[in-house]
């Protein structure tokens, strides 16, 4: 299993969103954050959150080295509300993360599979916070 954990939205280090204040402040204990990192995909306006899709792009973002991966997965699995029913918003799919560096690292991340229809894609790539 891939020790590594991309993330793009609530759980980026120094977000201000009270949207996964505790899991990211739990992240930081369980992994070590790595830096600034891409990967291919579309970002989604959800609202409160941005979502990922398998798509023509880039999703900056930031990679964790997990200290337990298969620990700190199942319960960042319950944040992301994966359940294995027909209704989850997303699924957590290995992709190529790349560093600042150049280097590419195999890494975890939540892709969003629910309707996309009448959606805002994120042009930039990259999430701000909601206006509070």
């Amino acid at each position: 299993m891939t020790p590594h954990l991309f993330v793009y939205g609530t759980l980026m280090p120094g977000i201000e969103c009270p949207m996964g204040t505790m899991e990211r402040n739990k992240l930081r204990s369980a992994g070590d954050f790595l830096g600034a990192a891409h990967t291919h995909g579309t970002l989604l306006n959800l609202g409160a959150y941005p979502g990922m899709i398998e798509a023509a792009g880039t999703v900056h973002g930031g990679l964790y080295r997990l200290h337990d991966p298969a620990s700190t997965l199942a319960w960042l699995d319950a944040y992301e509300g994966l359940t294995g029913n027909a209704n989850d918003e997303y699924v957590r799919r290995e992709v190529k993360a790349n560093l600042a560096n150049g280097e590419t690292r195999d890494a975890w991340t939540y892709v969003f599979i629910g309707s996309s229809l009448g959606l805002c894609k994120i042009s930039t790539g990259r999430w701000q916070t909601p206006p509070a």
